[in-house]
């Protein structure tokens, strides 16, 4: 059904006029049943989202680069008469018999009075509602909790769709968070920028999954462009950079089909770890008369040589954390804490935020090198970096996924023959999305389906392809009807 009556959108649409009305559409077989909406449909949409490199830097200060796919998630909304917020998703496969749409329903002042209602509530969904609905609850219960809103707002009836996948990873929660958000701040008539809406998505995935996620994907889903990848330092959102990908390469994502069960563990002990590893090196500084160059600088940002002659040898490999704590008063992390009774690999795990900080660094300047000159060497370089960021990922953070691990090495035995460059672990690691740098062909798009299809097999999982070459939801901006 088009429609009929003159949108309003702020920004340029980057859907053609056709693929909106048909959002509309099966948005409006959802919405048009409920007597409880009113006014107009505003609908929003953000790209699903990869890690090319940087990763896990974000908190320690590192570049983060990341690209938008073609894959997106679509958010319908209308305004309720009530206070109730009714979610609906398109997405998830229910039998014919099913009355409409899998959606779930919930107040503000109810089920998400506070963190700990909010938790509650999302435990008793099943395990894919919980990945499409808990972006959405933890949004709200983000700007409730920071005083963006109040209980006062009026509720909202909201549609989600798109070609998508649900995927219990940032690359999906991420552009769900900020589609929303734009969404609903419209409704509401709020102000908010890429910063904001950044901030929050990070705090909604900290409060809902247990994950200190930082600013960066949530970013890439707001800004991103498509063909170029987008670099954010993790402490300034408005500091964005746009690197070229170079004609003929391609960067997708390959959701492997399995994660580490102890990934919320793995990444919050590196995280500890790698904060307890700056507590060792400012402790150096004072130790040696050096206070003038205190607070110490982000790790992700500290010289590499500066780092192995000086710093290194003065953190523990291995320490207790009851023997951390008899030394120092804890960690400058507000997102997580050090256990007395854990033992931590301390040196490792700051390692990796210094090198993979540098990594990151020089792979950008590849990029732009192989993108400015056609210089194929740069762009071998960059598939090397991505490599080893992956072992550093693995070795010496110990986010590890031994199935996944499979599906990597399979990418990367096949460098230099047929058009793969580079491979590596993207987000959190632990498995989930793997990155993969590649000759855009047919001959290598048909070596990555028959590696994907190889892993399949051996492993029986399902691996799903994300193709590169997203627009942000900023690009798209509010579509009103």
């Amino acid at each position: 059904m088009a429609s009929t009556e003159p949108p309003t959108q702020s920004g340029p649409q980057t859907l053609p006029a056709d693929v909106i009305d048909k959002i509309i559409e099966r948005a409006d077989a959802v919405l048009a049943t409920d007597a409880a909406c009113e006014g107009s449909r505003i609908v929003t949409s953000a790209p699903g989202v990869i890690d090319v490199m940087g990763g896990i830097t974000d908190y320690m200060g590192g570049l983060v680069l990341g690209m938008g796919v073609s894959p997106r998630v679509h958010v319908t909304l209308r305004r309720r008469t009530d206070d109730a917020f009714v979610v609906h998703c398109l997405q998830q496969e229910h039998s014919a018999t099913d009355a409409g749409a899998p959606h779930i329903q919930f107040g503000l002042h109810r089920e998400l009075n506070d963190t700990p209602s909010t938790q509650a509530f999302v435990a008793t969904l099943d395990d894919v509602t919980r990945m499409w609905a808990t972006p959405i609850v933890g949004v709200l219960h983000a700007m409730q909790a920071t005083s963006k809103i109040n209980n006062d707002v009026s509720g909202a009836s909201i549609v989600i769709d798109g070609d998508m996948p649900i995927l219990n990873d940032p690359a999906y929660r991420a552009p769900l968070a900020v589609a929303t958000m734009a969404a609903l701040a419209h409704l509401w008539g709020l102000h908010g920028d890429a910063a904001e809406f950044a901030m929050l998505a990070a705090r909604a995935e900290s409060d809902m999954f247990n994950m200190p996620g930082g600013l960066a994907l949530p970013a890439v889903a707001n800004l991103c462009h498509p063909g170029m990848i987008m670099g954010i330092d993790a402490k300034r959102v408005d500091a964005v950079r746009h690197v070229p990908l170079p004609d003929g390469v391609a960067i997708i994502g390959i959701d492997a089909g399995v994660r580490n069960p102890k990934l919320v563990d793995k990444y919050r002990e590196a995280r500890t770890a790698a904060y307890m590893g700056r507590r060792f090196i400012e402790q150096s500084l004072r130790d040696r008369g050096h206070s003038e160059h205190l607070p110490l600088q982000p790790l992700a940002t500290i010289n590499t040589e500066l780092f192995r002659e000086e710093f290194s040898g003065r953190i523990p490999g291995k320490l207790r954390g009851s023997v951390f704590l008899e030394r120092f008063a804890g960690i400058e992390d507000d997102q997580t804490e050090v256990d007395a009774n854990a033992t931590y690999k301390i040196r490792s795990r700051a390692e990796h935020h210094v090198y993979d900080g540098d990594r990151t660094r020089r792979f950008a300047e590849a990029m732009q090198k192989a993108a400015n000159a056609n210089d194929r060497e740069a762009l071998f370089d960059a598939g090397d970096l991505m490599c080893n960021s992956h072992w550093s990922y693995t070795q010496r953070c110990g986010l590890v996924c031994v199935q996944a691990e499979r599906l990597v090495k399979s990418l990367q035995d096949l460098r230099g023959s047929t058009g793969i460059h580079g491979a590596r672990f993207s987000g959190y690691g632990c498995g989930g999305i793997v990155v993969v740098m590649i000759d855009d062909n047919a001959e290598t798009h048909d070596a990555i389906r028959t590696v994907a299809k190889d892993y399949e097999q051996q492993l029986e999982l399902k691996t799903t392809m994300l193709g590169g070459g997203g627009a942000g939801q900023f690009s798209f901006g509010i579509h009103e009807v």
